[in-house]
């Protein structure tokens, strides 16, 4: 999916479909920063990808917290679609919508 698919895509969801891909998004990453640990220790293999999952879930949660208290105070569908599309890209992902309508 190319950064325009996505953010047109993003465009079109209504709060609730932005919600459950916002959410869905952050759970992938939670995953993905699982393979930065080493197993069965508390050490981390790759601190600097673990850092780039982390700053990718903050952006993420900042904007489900706007748009579930429903405040103005957020950045808009476009520019956000493009925020998400750098940190997927910087984790060498692009970001998919799977079940979201």
């Amino acid at each position: 999916m190319t950064r325009d698919q996505f953010r047109d895509r993003f465009i079109e969801l209504s709060t609730d479909g932005q919600v459950r891909l916002i959410s869905q998004l952050a759970y992938d990453l939670t995953l993905l920063g699982r393979e930065t640990y080493e197993p069965g220790t508390g050490n981390v293999l790759e601190p600097p990808r673990l850092r780039r999952v982390n700053e990718a879930v903050h952006r993420l949660m900042d904007q489900l917290g706007h748009l579930l208290s429903a405040t103005a105070d957020r950045y808009p569908d476009d520019v956000f679609a493009g925020i998400v599309c750098d940190h997927f890209e910087g984790l060498g992902l692009a970001p998919h919508f799977g079940g979201t309508k």
